[in-house]
């Protein structure tokens, strides 16, 4: 529990500089991560971090301040988001360690391997989603870790064939 309670700590305080209201909740998908197994080890000795769908790249921001050796590549479909986020890597001292591409998640490739994928899938429609995944997929290191933070109503999923 005491990594847990330090992965919340380290984020909240690297939120905090970055400028983003953020309050460290249970179930935070960035929270979770960084508390995995190897995760905060991985970061900590120069890993690598791709978020599909990063929008602002706020939280990645954050995790290059908190882990001042780790990379990230944040994929995002809107030119806009990405030109904002270029320019807060800019002010925050991260942009050399932040690539952003502007580009379909489901076509991004990389000879980099990744030790944490994050994909944001409920804010990609549903019939991309196959393709969001198998970037995360062919992206990710044997043993590294996918993040993709889903809408649970409570109630008990349907089974399903597999």
């Amino acid at each position: 529990m005491a990594a847990k309670d330090d992965a919340r700590t380290l984020l909240a305080s690297a939120l905090d500089q970055a400028g983003v209201d953020w309050e460290p909740a249970p179930g935070d998908p960035w929270t979770l991560v960084a508390s995995l197994p190897g995760v905060a080890d991985a970061l900590g000795a120069g890993g690598h971090i791709l978020e599909l769908g990063c929008g602002l790249a706020s939280r990645l921001c954050a995790l290059l301040r908190a882990y001042p050796r780790a990379s990230a590549v944040g994929v995002e479909l809107d030119a806009e988001l990405v030109a904002s986020a270029r320019r807060r890597a800019q002010q925050l001292g991260v942009a050399d360690r932040l690539e952003l591409v502007v580009g379909d998640a489901a076509d991004y490739r990389s000879e980099t391997v990744f030790d944490v994928v994050n994909w944001s899938q409920f804010f990609f429609p549903a019939p991309t989603r196959a393709g969001a995944l198998a970037t995360a997929h062919a992206a990710l290191r044997p043993g590294g870790w996918v993040s993709m933070p889903v809408v649970w109503t409570g109630e008990r999923a349907p089974p399903r064939a597999v």
